[in-house]
């Protein structure tokens, strides 16, 4: 079998970075437009180079080359690129009204519509939960943080169910997804302490919402 071709797309606001694999046979050139599948989800990102001349040593994060851009796609991500400027603008209203010690610094929403990334310095632990859900609540979008201050800290092993790092104490037990609540003052209380914590509730969330919406193929 032929090795697939691959290779460095950068995406997003702050030009994150990915090594992303072709599936379907393009072979794009320096600083095409592409649709690629993320870590995050679907969106749009400009191919760099090929990976062979990158050392396999780096740390980036892996995806998949879907196709070349289109002249919708780009309009769809200019779109969302300026309802992302709204939802900023809505973050920073929220963060002075709940005194939050965040400073929003750009978001990314990507192209299923669906999901959105905020970025954010965080500088002190806080409670997160009700800023995150009334941002949810007006832009009607999945929305995690990205607290830039730790962008390479590698996700902390907590509770799969309400994201605690630790564990909850109650999951499991007829805690958080039970319905029974949490004793650690984690999940439904809005008890999270930093955006990764918050972040890992709802990934875990709505993959819980997923799984029940599946319905198998006849």
């Amino acid at each position: 079998m032929a090795t697939k071709a691959e290779f460095l797309v950068k995406y997003g606001c702050t030009a994150a970075l990915a090594r992303c694999r072709d599936g379907h046979g393009v072979i794009p050139h320096h600083g095409e437009s592409v649709v690629i599948r993320s870590p995050r989800g679907l969106e749009l990102g400009e191919v760099l180079c090929p990976t062979d001349a990158v050392p396999s040593s780096l740390s980036i994060a892996s995806g998949e080359l879907l196709r070349r851009a289109t002249a919708k796609d780009k309009l769809q991500s200019d779109d969302f690129r300026r309802s992302g400027q709204f939802l900023l603008n809505n973050a920073q209203q929220l963060i002075e009204e709940m005194g939050l010690p965040l400073v929003p610094l750009d978001a990314d929403i990507l192209l299923d519509g669906e999901n959105a990334v905020l970025h954010v310095l965080c500088w002190k632990r806080c409670t997160l939960t009700p800023f995150l859900e009334e941002l949810r609540k007006r832009h009607r979008l999945l929305i995690t943080l990205q607290d830039q201050s730790r962008p390479e800290m590698e996700p902390e092993h907590g509770c799969s169910t309400c994201g605690s790092t630790g564990g909850c104490g109650s999951c499991g037990e007829g805690g958080c997804g039970s319905g029974g609540g949490c004793s650690s003052g984690n999940c439904s209380r809005g008890r999270f302490d930093n955006p990764e914590e918050l972040t890992r509730y709802f990934a875990a969330l709505r993959e819980q919402m997923l799984a029940h919406e599946r319905v198998p193929l006849l």
